[in-house]
């Protein structure tokens, strides 16, 4: 309980955990009275325990070699040859703080599959001699904590609610039998999964949802020396190496690029945390359309702009009807969901207007491509004014239904 209340005062390391050893178990005598050797066991797997739930998730290299340090140094007790009272004792006093530190080395390295720790987890499956059916469970639940996911997509959350139902959840004594709930319901041993929360950011194609292959993610930060650094990493990227970070900016073959500033929009920061996947939208399409359009052919440039006007006029339509309100104005589910088509298509070819008038302003190559007409600005304006025209029309109704949902709670 200690350990719980001064959580913030948990430190990663063995002189941590010897700190919190009573003072008359610090210097024993050597060998160590069985009794105390009881206590330092129970003493030592607590502050693990606490260490674990200080560093659930993070991967923290610290952490986990102190863990897996004590690990083995109770596996070896454990394994002792029980020769007597005394020593059975300590053998099975063993045994369930080895339970313990099989759970928070897992919980340190939650949804990374590590091998070190695997290995020692596996020694330990399927081992029957004077193992209980509590000591399996623990094995179990430190596999399926290790390997969230398949070990790449999730990990344990640190907020206050997700401590607070993983010692629920992970309350260090285990049954020892199926139908054994005296000490502990063993129904709650399910509650850590309502802990877990995406580790590690995902790109996606947004027509087909399928994971964008090549794809590389520019993490762009403030270096030592004030001056802004770039990472460039293959997806998918851990959600803790973004941390500190100003923008992202996201390429892959056959997308088109997109840079996404944490910095001054606090609502795609957000977002970022929440759903911690970004969709790249394919630039084949658009890219031809926009290559035509400026090479002579004028007629795929005002069939964009019908599309454009039509598009337009959906959204415009839609939104004053439900805006206006009334069971006779609404719009029809199908016409809605094709306004809202037309939204994600509009603010697409925004993003990609400003992408051409990028290129053309810094590559000369590009410049070469899109300087024989001005079909490209009139292009990118078009889009633009589209998208101005219904864009707090939008706002008004996202607004108008956020007010709604909160009367309604």
């Amino acid at each position: 309980m200690r350990f719980l209340i001064l959580l913030s005062s948990v430190r990663p390391t063995r002189e941590w955990v010897e700190a919190s050893l009573p003072l008359s178990l610090v210097a024993m005598p050597d060998p160590i009275p069985a009794d105390l050797c009881r206590v330092r066991l129970n003493v030592t797997a607590a502050a693990c325990f606490a260490m674990a739930l200080k560093f659930a998730g993070t991967e923290d290299r610290a952490a986990h070699a102190t863990l897996l340090a004590y690990f083995d140094e109770i596996e070896a007790i454990a394994n002792r040859p029980a020769l007597g009272y005394e020593a059975s004792l300590t053998r099975a006093c063993a045994q369930a703080c080895l339970d313990i530190l099989c759970i928070s080395a897992a919980l340190v390295m939650a949804g990374s599959g590590d091998v070190s720790t695997m290995a020692r987890l596996r020694a330990l499956h399927g081992v029957s001699n004077s193992r209980s059916y509590g000591d399996h469970m623990a094995v179990h639940m430190a596999l399926g904590i290790l390997f969230i996911g398949g070990g790449v997509r999730f990990t344990v959350s640190r907020s206050h609610e997700s401590i607070a139902m993983l010692v629920i959840a992970l309350f260090p004594r285990f049954p020892q039998h199926y139908a054994d709930n005296s000490e502990h319901l063993q129904a709650w041993r399910h509650i850590w999964a309502m802990c877990i929360e995406p580790r590690c950011l995902i790109v996606r194609d947004a027509v087909t949802d399928n994971i964008c292959r090549n794809a590389t993610i520019s993490i762009v930060r403030p270096g030592h020396s004030g001056l802004l650094e770039t990472e460039a990493l293959v997806p998918p990227v851990s959600f803790r190496l973004l941390k500190g970070a100003v923008s992202i900016r996201l390429q892959a073959p056959g997308y088109l690029p997109l840079e996404l500033d944490l910095l001054s929009s606090a609502a795609t920061s957000q977002l970022l945390t929440l759903r911690r996947v970004v969709f790249m939208q394919p630039a084949a399409g658009i890219l031809q359309s926009a290559v035509a359009g400026t090479s002579g052919h004028s007629g795929m440039y005002e069939q964009y702009c019908k599309w454009l006007s039509g598009a337009q006029n959906c959204i415009a339509g839609v939104t004053e009807r439900l805006s206006t309100g009334g069971a006779d104005n609404a719009p029809d589910m199908a016409s809605v969901a094709q306004a809202i088509h037309f939204i994600a298509r509009v603010r697409l070819c925004v993003q990609f207007s400003r992408y051409i008038s990028g290129l053309r302003a810094n590559d000369d190559s590009t410049a070469a491509t899109f300087s024989t007409t001005s079909t490209t600005e009139g292009w990118a304006e078009a889009t633009y004014m589209a998208w101005l025209s219904v864009r707090e029309k939008v706002l008004a109704l996202a607004r108008q239904e956020a007010s709604h949902r909160m009367s309604t709670l």
